[in-house]
């Protein structure tokens, strides 16, 4: 049971990282809150079905970053102070570095529709950036998603639908 646990939380720790550094926009926080989510999904819920671990898994993540999000706008409100992004104060997923195999006239073009891409995404509602990172990022199908984010499956398609048809829009030149 160890082990399959083990390779579970191998497995999902790399895009869960993901998920929350674009949600939250540091990897440092992105860090702490998957290892909080991993310890919470061992301490509550090593016992369930493996089937559902996923699901659970990321609801635990999902409901970390709302509550860290939370805490951070009064943590902002009390001090009055925004806080940067990371310690250099430039937005990581600008510093991410592009596929090395690419040219570099090629990197450029793949760096500035990632960037546009993610500053896309962070201008979305809420809910359609939990559906987008969820759904075409992590790639969830339907019935995950709506248990990771606690809704309906027809939430998240009317969701999806939104902010995909709002990426399309605002990313027309970078296609």
């Amino acid at each position: 049971m160890q082990d399959s646990l083990d390779e579970f939380l191998a497995s999902v720790e790399l895009r869960a990282f993901h998920l929350v550094r674009l949600r939250l926009g540091s990897a440092d926080d992105a860090h702490d809150v998957v290892q909080d989510g991993m310890e919470r999904f061992v301490r509550h819920y090593r016992d369930k079905p493996r089937e559902e671990w996923t699901r659970l898994f990321y609801g635990i993540i999902h409901n970390r970053v709302r509550d860290y999000q939370r805490h951070g706008q009064v943590r902002n409100r009390v001090l009055q102070t925004p806080r940067p992004d990371e310690e250099d104060g430039s937005d990581p997923v600008e510093r991410a570095e592009g596929p090395a195999a690419l040219r570099p006239e090629e990197r450029v073009g793949t760096d500035d529709s990632m960037q546009a891409l993610a500053a896309a995404i962070g201008e979305l509602p809420e809910r359609q950036q939990e559906a987008v990172t969820l759904r075409i990022i992590q790639g969830m199908d339907v019935a995950e998603t709506a248990a990771a984010m606690g809704c309906s499956e027809g939430s998240v398609k009317t969701h999806l639908s939104r902010a995909l048809g709002a990426l399309r829009e605002v990313l027309g030149e970078h296609r």
